[in-house]
């Protein structure tokens, strides 16, 4: 049970687990945006290098310069889908963080339910614990008088039988009572 200096969240479990695992992929995202926007600066330095011996080395730079743009525009293409992820993600993770106040208010509500029922179920626990003492004190009591029961038949050599004091009668039940 909650006590009064403690706070109830506002959001449920699975807002934050879900939180968590859209900040786990936007962190990824990130990694591959690093990748991606050093992909397109080596291409594009690759591109430079290559145009500027354009003119000296000929065709055969020509078509490796073609190739060199086409893999550019490639890279920059994978680093624009790559930032729109995580535009896309940090979206998502602010509109979870950040309940509407109509979700905030009726979780609180629900949280106010919860802490009563929560409440009551602990009085009723301190009310069978009290029942429940009694009838465990009167079946301990039993056990120990049949123990002296026990003792007293043996120093007059009465012979005991197994059970023959009904000894276990009652030993199921004050072992399903549980301890106060």
């Amino acid at each position: 049970m909650k006590s009064k200096g403690q706070k109830w969240s506002e959001r449920s479990q699975s807002s934050l687990l879900k939180q968590f695992r859209l900040e786990s992929s936007l962190k990824k995202c990130q990694q591959q945006i690093g990748r991606d926007a050093a992909a397109v600066e080596m291409r594009d330095s690759e591109s430079s290098q290559l145009a500027s011996s354009r003119q000296t080395l000929g065709p055969i730079v020509n078509e490796r310069l073609m190739k060199k743009l086409t893999g550019l525009e490639a890279a920059k293409r994978m680093l624009a889908f790559s930032q729109s992820d995580r535009a896309r993600l940090e979206r998502e993770i602010h509109a979870i963080s950040h309940p509407p106040a109509s979700e905030t208010r009726a979780r609180r509500k629900g949280q106010r339910i919860l802490a009563s029922f929560v409440a009551d179920r602990w009085a009723e626990d301190r009310s069978i614990g009290a029942a429940v003492e009694k009838p465990r004190e009167r079946s301990k009591k039993r056990r120990e008088l049949t123990a002296k029961m026990l003792d007293a038949a043996r120093t007059i050599d009465l012979t005991v039988e197994i059970d023959s004091f009904d000894t276990a009668r009652f030993d199921d039940l004050l072992n399903s009572l549980p301890e106060g």
